[in-house]
């Protein structure tokens, strides 16, 4: 292995965090270790693209295109054996490429890296977010997020690399098409990465999930035998079933009286939600932090369930459109 890295970040509108992440980078503690960084730009009308330029990154710009498609060419355009994609809010540590490099040549993995952690003053909502999503182990998984990955160059290849028809969920694409290769991921927590677009109000983390949940069908019916994604989309039927259940069940209690009916799929969401909050917060030895996580996952549920129905009815009218042409 030639030890040639090619750092790639996918950006937009990021001047608020893109400095400090390219700060990071130009001070990272790699011996003998070559790097070169190229950030892909989606159109930023922000000073983004002046302060990439300014840390003498390589800056290429393609406009209104998923960030699949941007990371990809990043790849193309670049000159190193291994590909490493952090994302633009993300800082990393000084010893995160030297800790990367050891990692996927001791483990013999396809790709390593590590779920992010949070910034130090996250709220409630970041760090329910963290216990949640919290796999920041060592080991081999089944998944990492595309903002903290390393990989071999030509393993990526191997699979096209991104899916460009996907909006989000491209990173968990990605992983699963590797593993089917016969590949293996490793995580490790020292391959440490700081996500700053962690959620920090219950609005932006709807918006998140909103967004995250864009491409989820997508994913599911791509192969619909592997029943990727299944677990999120039956949650999120489940969530939304249960509220217009609930609001049924109040028509029928000013009606005619009787709560059986609204009773009943209430303690339903909340036997649901509350038994997967108990578990996690268990797991994790979070007990305390019990209500913000149910709060989390009811949230979460909402989010992802729109999006889900948004993304069933655009399938629908796009099937609808190829049998109109076919009559």
């Amino acid at each position: 292995m030639r030890n040639y890295i090619s750092i790639i970040i996918p950006m937009l509108n990021e001047e608020k965090y893109i400095g400090k992440c390219l700060e990071a980078l130009t001070r990272l503690d790699s011996p003998k270790i070559e790097y070169e960084i190229i950030v892909v730009d989606n159109g930023s009308k922000d000073r983004s693209v002046e302060i990439a330029k300014s840390f003498n990154a390589k800056v290429l710009i393609k406009k209104g295109v998923h960030i699949a498609e941007l990371r990809n060419l990043g790849a193309m355009n670049s000159k190193g054996d291994i590909l490493s994609f952090v994302d633009a809010d993300c800082v990393v540590s000084k010893k995160w490429l030297l800790n990367a490099i050891s990692c996927l040549e001791s483990t013999k993995s396809a790709v390593v890296g590590c779920v992010y952690k949070i910034p130090d003053n996250s709220r409630w909502v970041g760090k329910a977010s963290d216990i949640i999503s919290q796999k920041r182990r060592s080991g081999y998984v089944n998944y990492l997020p595309a903002g903290n990955i390393i990989i071999k160059k030509d393993c990526f290849f191997e699979v096209n690399g991104f899916d460009e028809g996907l909006e989000t969920n491209e990173d968990y694409d990605l992983c699963y098409r590797l593993r089917e290769k016969g590949h293996k991921i490793f995580s490790d927590p020292s391959i440490e990465s700081v996500h700053f677009g962690t959620p920090y109000t219950i609005n932006h983390l709807f918006k998140r999930e909103l967004w995250h949940g864009t491409s989820t069908f997508k994913v599911f019916i791509k192969d619909f035998k592997k029943v990727r994604n299944l677990k999120v989309i039956l949650f999120s039927i489940f969530v939304w079933v249960s509220l217009i259940n609930i609001v049924i069940g109040l028509g029928v209690l000013v009606l005619i009286g009787n709560s059986i009916y609204v009773t009943t799929s209430l303690l339903s969401l909340i036997l649901l939600i509350g038994g997967i909050s108990l578990k996690t917060a268990v797991m994790h030895t979070k007990i305390v932090m019990l209500p913000y996580i149910f709060a989390y996952y009811f949230i979460y549920g909402l989010a992802r369930g729109i999006s889900l129905f948004k993304a069933f009815y655009n399938e629908l009218l796009r099937i609808l459109k190829i049998n109109n042409k076919l009559l």
